[in-house]
């Protein structure tokens, strides 16, 4: 199920338990590229379209590193490769122990988002949904501790639910 992400569309439904891994163990950022990479259904099976987003998500982490502070990262990448997902992905993953992503930050990562989108507008309006989601600390909190997808998607929902009415 993918949704585009209009204004009155929710992130919260763009998280799904198959696109969640709660137990990152790589201990490279590269690795966890690819852990996250494996979430993404459409591609589990065509190795030759992980290893281009890989290739896609690399140079943009060294470009410039996509991680938003907090000790959360938002890898995503724009082009054919994103493209070729039908709506807005995002993809949820936990390294229990804190992963260093970026080469001149040594601050710990633990909560990952990767997110592909077949535009750029679907990409901008679901970045700026999730960065927004992501700045509530109670948010974050319950993301490290939840103990299943379905936790996860609760929270995410909650939070929204929250933002959205506050903010209305």
């Amino acid at each position: 199920m993918s949704a585009a992400v209009s204004s009155g569309t929710e992130i919260s439904r763009l998280f799904l338990p198959a696109r969640m891994q709660l137990s990152l163990h790589s201990s490279t950022r590269d690795d966890v590229l690819f852990e996250l990479i494996n979430c993404v259904p459409a591609m589990a099976r065509n190795m030759e379209l992980k290893q281009q987003l890989h290739r896609a998500l690399v140079e943009r982490e060294n470009l410039c590193c996509t991680v938003v502070g907090r000790g959360i990262a938002i890898p995503h990448t724009r082009g054919q490769i994103a493209g070729a997902a039908p709506g807005p992905i995002v993809v949820f993953g936990r390294h229990q122990e804190g992963l260093q992503y970026c080469q001149n930050d040594p601050r710990p990562i633990f909560l990952f988002f990767l997110l592909l989108a077949p535009d750029i507008y679907q990409h901008l309006q679901t970045l700026a949904r999730l960065t927004r989601l992501l700045r509530d600390e109670p948010l974050r909190e319950e993301l490290l501790t939840a103990s299943s997808p379905e936790e996860v998607i609760e929270a995410i929902t909650n939070t929204e639910t929250r933002v959205l009415a506050a903010a209305g």
